[in-house]
């Protein structure tokens, strides 16, 4: 851990935010555990890129429906109690997917109904924790803090898929799924007995909370700030671009180890875990940089390594595995390198009562233009194969971070930091 950070003997911020950040962060990596088997068993007994879309397309669906509806909320109430009812939501539809594969009784509607459920369980516990973090975590300490979730989101895709190839080869799906159910209570019991301030937008008058006036000018606030503030909508833009062109890419990497490079689950796995160790890598080094790095210049410069590690990956013959290790693993960098920057900057720049309505927003931008660019690299599928649909997707999205370069509002979130 950094030594920067407080001593124990200081304000005790720093333990209840660790063991609130363990305990979510055990669960996410089984969950994650659990992903990579439901995607592999659709694309082993599916072996369809609609299919695997359509599923995609589910999970994604409650970023469009119910995110305004959720900042809002989240701004108003308890962000303990909401992170709790959504893990206790999730555990419970996880256990009712385990029983209909124990039972044999498991329909393909029933994945999508799992995705679409858990989607919108994890859109509540997300902006919850990320508005929780604002007000656990002093500002100074925000980037820093990133870097460590970065770090998480790499060890998750380094460990995991070799985890859970492994154990798709020891136990069925539904065990898998039980231990996911299980592993929800180390995420639970930290925000059960810890002493923790009240997580709660602390400008709410109680007459707020009960006026349906005062309800939907909240809901609308975060649209409001944004309209004011041009270079937030600017940096908006790279977030719908990765939703529309990253996404795709990502989605279809399984069909490509299976039909192009003729590998299994394993291979797999250790596609994901390059991946993985480079946004791994990217986390220890975001953590490490200073708070005065120009972040939109990282961002922009990390989008191009990002576009032009997919199209390397997509040149590659089939006989050449092995080579798109190393290349996922500079694409993990990247990946890193593009995303963190963004939410730092909102984290910062946004003030705590607002944050949890402009962070949907930010949410609601990415889950607009993903389902888009799955439904039309899904029609496209057929006709262009998935490697060309990964590779104009990766094309694009570097292509597009060299306009970045020439936005004068995208580059004053870096004049003013």
């Amino acid at each position: 851990m950094p030594s920067s950070f407080p001593s124990p003997h200081q304000p005790p911020w720093l333990r209840n935010f660790l063991a609130i950040w363990a305990g979510q962060s055990i669960s996410q990596l089984s969950s994650a555990v659990t992903q990579f088997a439901l995607i592999w068993w659709l694309v082993r007994e599916t072996n369809s890129a609609h299919i695997l879309a359509t599923a995609t397309i589910f999970a994604l669906a409650p970023d469009i429906v119910i995110l305004p509806l959720v900042g809002t909320l989240v701004d108003r109430w308890d962000r303990r109690a909401i992170m709790l009812a959504a893990d206790g939501s999730m555990a419970f539809l996880t256990l009712a997917l385990a029983i209909l594969f124990t039972t044999d009784t498991m329909i393909l509607p029933c994945i999508y109904l799992y995705q679409l459920a858990t989607s919108a369980g994890r859109a509540f516990h997300r902006s919850a924790m990320v508005a929780a973090t604002r007000q656990l975590v002093p500002p100074s300490f925000l980037p820093r803090v990133q870097g460590f979730n970065t770090f998480l989101w790499g060890a998750s895709r380094l460990l995991i898929p070799p985890l859970a190839a492994l154990l798709i080869t020891v136990v069925n799906l539904q065990t898998i799924l039980i231990i996911d159910v299980a592993t929800v209570a180390c995420s639970m019991v930290p925000l059960l007995f810890l002493r923790l301030p009240c997580l709660k937008a602390n400008n709410q008058s109680s007459s707020a909370a009960t006026d349906k006036e005062g309800f939907w000018r909240h809901l609308t606030g975060g649209v409001t700030y944004l309209s004011a503030h041009r270079e937030l909508l600017a940096l908006l833009v790279c977030v719908a671009l990765g939703g529309l062109l990253l996404l795709p890419a990502f989605t279809y990497l399984p069909l490509l180890v299976k039909n192009h490079f003729r590998g299994g689950a394993q291979e797999l796995a250790w596609l994901e875990a390059a991946w993985g160790g480079g946004i791994l890598c990217g986390g220890v080094l975001l953590s490490l940089r200073k708070s005065g790095d120009r972040q939109v210049q990282i961002m922009l410069t990390a989008m191009i390594g990002v576009g032009l590690g997919y199209g390397c990956l997509t040149a590659l013959p089939a006989t050449m595995f092995f080579w798109t290790l190393p290349i996922m693993l500079l694409i993990g960098i990247f990946c890193a390198a593009a995303s963190a920057p963004i939410n730092t900057i909102f984290q910062t720049k946004v003030p705590g009562n607002s944050l949890g309505r402009v962070w949907v927003i930010h949410e609601l931008v990415s889950g607009i233009f993903s389902p888009a660019g799955l439904a039309l690299s899904a029609l496209l599928a057929d006709s262009l194969g998935v490697r060309m649909i990964i590779l104009i997707c990766g094309l694009l999205y570097g292509g597009s971070a060299i306009i970045g370069f020439f936005i004068p509002a995208l580059r004053s979130l870096d004049l003013d930091s």
